[in-house]
C-alpha cells in the first residue's frame, strides 16, 4: 500500500508542477500540446525521477516528490539535456554529424 501511495504523491507532484510549468511557459499552447506537456510531465517524474534519485541513494518519498515536481516543470530542459548527452556519448563511437 505503501509503493500505492508513493506513486500517487509523485503523480500529484507532476500534476501539480505540470500547471505550473504550462502557466509560467512563455510560448503559446493548443489543447493537444499542453496534455501531451502534462503527460510527458508525469511520465518523467514517474519514470525517470525514482531512477535518478535512488542512484544517488535519495529515496526519502519527499525526496521524490519534490524532484517530481520540479520535474512536471521543467521536463522539457531534462529531456533535452539528457539527449544531449547520450548525443554526446554516442558520437565518438557513431557516425560523425555534418557541421552544420
Amino acid at each position: 500500500m505503501d509503493e500505492l501511495k508513493s506513486k500517487a504523491w509523485i503523480i500529484i507532484a507532476a500534476l501539480g508542477g505540470g500547471f505550473l510549468g504550462q502557466y509560467i511557459s512563455d510560448e503559446p499552447l493548443t489543447r493537444p500540446q499542453r496534455i501531451g506537456f502534462i503527460v510527458s510531465g508525469v511520465c518523467t517524474a514517474l519514470f525517470l525521477i525514482p531512477w535518478g534519485l535512488s542512484y544517488y541513494g535519495a529515496t526519502q518519498p519527499e525526496a521524490t516528490s519534490g524532484a517530481s515536481f520540479l520535474a512536471g516543470i521543467f521536463w522539457k530542459p531534462i529531456i533535452m539535456k539528457a539527449g544531449g548527452i547520450i548525443d554526446f556519448i554516442r558520437l565518438p563511437f557513431g557516425e560523425k554529424k555534418p557541421d552544420e
